[in-house]
């Protein structure tokens, strides 16, 4: 296993896709950075401490996910190349099993996305620390928040690798993994769109005075419907991450707890399919 991971790690080092990856976490650094200074330097009021700014590592303002769609691309190109170049056959017949492969793939996969977060993390916290006026929440609150999201990442990086490893095929894995993608970052704004959604709401005439000033809203979700949504987005990494970037969680223990657990429902699938997969 060792020298599998070893193996993976130096070949991510000389993957071009890595570096464009790096490359585009660094950008998106110094545009979040950029904005914090260009408000400073022309005296404009900014409230906002150093765990806003590091909680942008998972998402942007809970609209992007935006290390998901930078990872999503590396997993598929790094892995797809195992299929095409003959890497994966070789490992095989050198007498490697095919549980070790997808377990180093699967480390290989979380540590390039923990790698990318820390780019972004170590970046934006040295340049926007003379910026800011250091936290507004307590340490260990932003330590909780930051290590939820990491998990999250890494939970994100099993499904990546999952899919990966099932389909075999760069191009198609990179497509599917980014329709996916875009597909379930929609349907998770419309659900905290709802959920955001005020339980009473008002009725204007035409001169904007009240006719009525708090009815039921018909698009606010009630218990335990609520419930169910709130866990669902808590179940998808993504979520997670787009509820952290701006500390909207209220159960931040269950995070972690659905994190492992997405960790190891798919890698239990993963590994399944792929030691029964036909690698001809």
């Amino acid at each position: 296993m060792y020298n599998l991971l070893s193996a993976n790690f130096a070949r991510l080092r000389k993957s071009r896709a890595f570096y464009v990856a790096v490359a585009a976490m660094l950008l998106y650094a110094l545009f979040v950075v950029g904005t914090c200074w260009r408000a400073f330097l022309s005296g404009q009021p900014f409230e906002a401490g150093m765990e806003d700014l590091l909680l942008f590592a998972f998402a942007t303002a809970r609209v992007i996910p935006t290390p998901a769609f930078m990872t999503a691309p590396l997993v598929s190109v790094f892995l797809g190349a195992e299929f095409s170049d003959g890497a994966l056959r070789n490992k095989l017949i050198a007498g490697r099993t095919r549980t070790e492969i997808y377990f180093a793939n699967l480390l290989t996969c979380m540590g390039a996305a923990l790698l990318l977060a820390m780019v972004y993390i170590v970046l934006t916290f040295a340049a926007g620390m003379p910026v800011l006026k250091g936290f507004r929440i307590p340490i260990p609150q932003v330590l909780a928040l930051l290590g939820a999201g990491l998990l999250a990442l890494c939970a994100y990086g099993s499904v990546l690798n999952m899919a990966a490893m099932l389909m075999g095929n760069k191009a198609n894995t990179a497509i599917l993994t980014l329709t996916a993608a875009v597909v379930v970052t929609v349907f998770l704004g419309i659900t905290l769109e709802r959920l955001d959604a005020p339980e009473f709401t008002a009725i204007y005439d035409i001169t904007g005075r009240y006719i009525e000033e708090r009815i039921p809203n018909p698009a606010y979700i009630r218990p335990p419907a609520r419930a169910g949504y709130e866990f669902l987005l808590d179940l998808f990494p993504t979520g997670q991450c787009l509820r952290l970037s701006v500390q909207e969680v209220e159960k931040l223990w269950r995070l972690p707890l659905l994190s492992l657990a997405v960790i190891a429902g798919s890698s239990g699938v993963g590994l399944a399919v792929f030691c029964r997969k036909d690698l001809n």
